[in-house]
């Protein structure tokens, strides 16, 4: 794809092509999911996929398990690992970069997270990266190349108020565009969404209809000397973010400190780069549309699993 830069200011004619191509991806999805409104991405000819990173008792990931040391239980019923794959690293990727004001004091290391986190993929990889702004729709910074992104990308500037719900969905809406391929997102944001016009409902619901697996690093902001309204209002952010993680089987890493940014995107590219694809085929039938609910769990003392909570019956 063709490197795209953002000004600030779109031209009449970019916005119109932009626009464009973002009412075609919505199609797409909404297309997806009028023909299969319950259709689990994790499926293929019967048999469920589940990406799976393990941590160990460190927090570094956990390579080279084998399918015994794997458990899963699908609605309550035990289930035979068919098939296992170790991954290395997913061949499209998504950024969401935070660029409002509440992000400006940490603007620069994010930026700088942003490149390390492409250097550490695959050049060839898929990739875009979407900055936050006050209109989710006018939020789009770069798309191409993961080598051609780090090169293009020029430095954003914190502006605006945050409509932080509607560029996810919007990142996820794109995402859903590159098929069957493996793909990932990184959140780099406190959480907070002040201009958004999806609620978080509707973000959810999206996180559990897509394959998209989700990572973020929650900028943790709070302060002694916050006012109570404001501290609870940064704490529901990281929270969020942290929420949104786990639904699309990854994790969150808080950071409250500029230092700590870059630690949080090399633990989350190892992750992404050690995970797990493990295969399996329910033993119950289900109706189509039927929500499974799914736990997965590693033999290892003082690991921990991250995997999708569940998927929905094709």
């Amino acid at each position: 794809m063709e490197s795209l830069k953002h000004s600030g200011k779109f031209s009449t004619r970019f916005a119109r092509t932009l626009l464009g191509a973002l009412l075609v991806v919505e199609s797409i999805c909404a297309q997806q999911t009028e023909d299969a409104p319950h259709s689990s991405p994790n499926s293929s000819k019967g048999m469920v996929l589940v990406s799976v990173v393990v941590l160990d008792r460190n927090g570094k990931p956990l390579s080279g398990l084998g399918p015994d040391s794997f458990t899963i239980i699908d609605n309550d019923i035990q289930q035979s690992v068919l098939e296992l794959s170790e991954r290395n690293g997913p061949a499209a990727l998504g950024i969401v970069l935070d660029t409002s004001l509440s992000l400006r004091p940490v603007l620069r290391e994010a930026e700088s997270a942003v490149r390390n986190f492409l250097n550490l993929a695959n050049p060839d990889n898929q990739a875009f990266l979407y900055t936050t702004a006050t209109n989710g729709h006018a939020s789009t910074e770069l798309k191409g190349r993961a080598g051609t992104l780090r090169t293009n990308m020029s430095a954003p500037a914190a502006t605006g108020k945050t409509a932080l719900l509607d560029t996810i969905y919007r990142a996820l809406e794109v995402m859903c565009a590159f098929g069957d391929e493996r793909k990932a997102l990184l959140l780099i944001s406190d959480g907070l969404d002040n201009n958004s016009h999806h609620s978080v409902r509707d973000l959810m619901s999206l996180v559990r209809r897509s394959d998209v697996q989700i990572f973020a690093i929650a900028i943790d902001q709070r302060r002694a000397f916050d006012k109570t309204i404001l501290s609870e209002q940064k704490s529901r952010g990281i929270w969020r973010l942290d929420e949104i993680a786990e639904s699309g089987g990854g994790f969150s890493v808080p950071v409250r400190d500029a230092e700590a940014i870059n630690a949080a995107v090399v633990k989350i590219s190892d992750a992404i780069r050690a995970g797990y694809v493990l295969g399996y085929t329910p033993q119950q039938a289900a109706l189509r549309g039927t929500w499974h609910s799914i736990q997965v769990r590693v033999g290892v003392p003082g690991s921990k699993v991250h995997a999708r909570p569940g998927y929905f019956t094709p």
